[in-house]
């Protein structure tokens, strides 16, 4: 009973959170630890955009990565802006679950950045059927048809993820409409609470958008072996999995009373500033293993297995026999100390010239193609196409003087 008697029914304000806190060390020492591990998460952050931005030459692909590593830092800064101002909990949340729908749109753009593009891709699927029994909504019905992939198909695949993007922002601004009016309140589980029918609709937006990611990542399984994209997403789908669940325990514990209600938060507001707690530790966590996934070297030897940036850009199709017939017929050339470099469009893939004739991988989905000898694939393509007109010229020739 006594700690009824000490309940508090409103959220508190920074101003009382420190006046709390200037006599309890205890807190002091946690929210300094927190403010740490958000600071090391922003910098390793920082330092994992730094290595793509050097690695990476594709601008598009850059972007895609840079905004999905975004989601630990975006959602560690928000957490720890709750824990100092409690009462902006709902503001910080919905602005954090905003950026994850841009960043999971990302994501899918991501995958079909692998490929080379949409043309690309449905070329390399072409035949390929869609599981659409797939996790998280059909998963238990395995009767279901499995239609060959198309450009239909595939925009399908994008409009259900699309939605996401449109869905989730329109939900967080109704919300914080409605809880500018005092309609919505979080925690309040009843049939006619607006936090309940937003929640609902929110997560059904959030599970279908899942649900086209998923489906596009298990058919791009073989042909985008090594680029480590079920890591990836396991590592994107596992943040979004940990906040909800986290909020829906909480909630749980709260009605429970489980979670005390005593001076100077409510039950609710303890429970979601437990929740940040724990997301700002998570995201440091995360973005440990998230630097080591988006960036993972994938080893590649003059005579070892290809690397899929071989098969799968456009702009590097047939690139591997070409520097092979380049280094074969190098001998043909009146340059061979040329010191010039091309840059190939496409996902971060750039031939340099320094003599070595070695193969390597940068890393952050980069990889390096050094040419022997200082020839260049655009330099051998060009020559190749002077042959080919010398060629037709002559055969005219040849043609003509017969003719006289």
């Amino acid at each position: 009973m006594a700690s009824n008697s000490s309940c508090v029914t409103s959220e508190p304000t920074s101003q009382q959170l420190f006046d709390y806190y200037s006599s309890n060390s205890a807190a002091i020492v946690l929210i300094v630890f927190m403010s740490l591990f958000s600071v090391a998460t922003v910098i390793m952050y920082l330092e994992a955009c730094h290595y793509i931005n050097k690695k990476v030459n594709d601008s598009r692909t850059r972007i895609r990565l840079t905004v999905i590593m975004g989601i630990y830092p975006v959602y560690s800064c928000t957490s720890l802006l709750a824990l100092y101002v409690p009462r902006a909990h709902l503001i910080t949340y919905l602005t954090a679950t905003l950026y994850f729908s841009l960043a999971l749109f990302q994501f899918l753009m991501l995958i079909m950045s692998y490929f080379g593009g949409r043309d690309q891709l449905l070329v390399k699927l072409k035949g390929t059927t869609i599981p659409i029994a797939s996790p998280p909504l059909l998963c238990c019905c395995p009767c279901l048809p499995r239609p060959e992939m198309n450009a239909k198909n595939l925009l399908r695949l994008r409009r259900i993820v699309l939605q996401f993007v449109f869905i989730r922002p329109i939900c967080n601004f109704i919300a914080l409409i409605l809880w500018a009016d005092g309609s919505y309140v979080p925690g309040l589980f009843t049939i006619d609470s607006a936090y309940v029918w937003l929640t609902v609709i929110a997560l059904c937006s959030t599970f279908i958008a899942l649900y086209g990611v998923i489906i596009l990542m298990r058919i791009s399984k073989a042909p985008l072996e090594g680029y480590n994209v079920q890591s990836k997403f396991f590592l994107v789908q596992l943040v979004l999995v940990l906040i909800t669940s986290q909020l829906v325990i909480v909630g749980c514990f709260v009605l429970t009373g489980l979670v005390p209600c005593e001076y100077p938060m409510a039950a609710l507001t303890r429970g979601y500033y437990y929740c940040d707690l724990l997301t700002v530790a998570e995201m440091l966590i995360f973005i440990i293993f998230a630097r080591f996934f988006f960036r993972k070297r994938i080893g590649r030897t003059p005579s070892g297995k290809d690397h899929p940036d071989h098969h799968f850009n456009s702009s590097k199709r047939d690139s591997e026999s070409a520097l092979n017939d380049i280094k074969h017929r190098y001998r043909h050339f009146d340059h061979p100390t040329s010191e010039t470099s091309t840059k190939m469009n496409g996902n971060g893939v750039s031939y340099n010239n320094n003599n070595s004739g070695s193969y390597d991988n940068e890393g952050a989905d980069a990889v390096e193609v050094h040419v022997e000898g200082g020839l260049t694939l655009k330099s051998f393509k060009v020559h190749e196409e002077d042959e080919r007109r010398q060629e037709e010229t002559e055969k005219d020739d040849a043609v003509h003087g017969d003719g006289r």
